[in-house]
């Protein structure tokens, strides 16, 4: 399970690092990472550059390829997935309901706002792999136990409720 979990962490972030990359190549925001709703943004290069920097440097150090501690990796993952989940709220949601031009009905004008969401989620699943390394009887696992048991009980209960019909 160790070595999913690993191998999972080094996909998400060198997807991290290529999207970094391929900004810094352009020296402007993908729409993948930024709509066209803040157009203040797109003129300044200084701000992808940085963006695009600490995207790189977040995706090296959640890879493993530089060694830092476990709970440093947690924390920029999480603060990660927060980053993606801001910038939805911020840039593409705006974008989408008050200056898209299109239907909203076409399913193709949510890719941009699903790539980030999937970015979003795949650094949160990153930050909550690093559970394993702590204590077993903190708070957080001890509620996991719990939530598994009491599922297992209505999986059951309703399951054979079910059959009785």
């Amino acid at each position: 399970m160790i070595t999913i979990c690993k191998v999972g962490r080094l996909f998400i972030s060198l997807s991290i690092i290529a999207f970094g990359i391929q900004q810094l190549a352009v020296l402007d925001f993908r729409t993948a990472i930024i709509s066209g709703f803040p157009g203040w943004d797109h003129t300044m290069i200084a701000v992808p550059i940085i963006t695009d920097l600490a995207m790189i440097i977040t995706g090296v150090l959640i890879s493993g390829i530089i060694k830092v501690g476990d709970n440093l990796k947690k924390k920029i993952s999480f603060y990660l997935g927060f980053y993606f989940i801001v910038l939805i709220f911020v840039s593409h949601i705006p974008y989408l309901l008050f200056i898209y031009p299109y239907k909203l009905s076409h399913l193709g004008s949510w890719g941009d706002l699903l790539k980030e969401l999937s970015f979003s989620g795949g650094a949160f699943i990153v930050a909550g792999s690093f559970l394993d390394n702590y204590k077993k009887n903190n708070l957080f696992t001890q509620c996991f136990k719990k939530s598994d048991s009491c599922r297992t009980y209505f999986f059951l209960r309703n399951s054979y409720f079910i059959r009785m019909h």
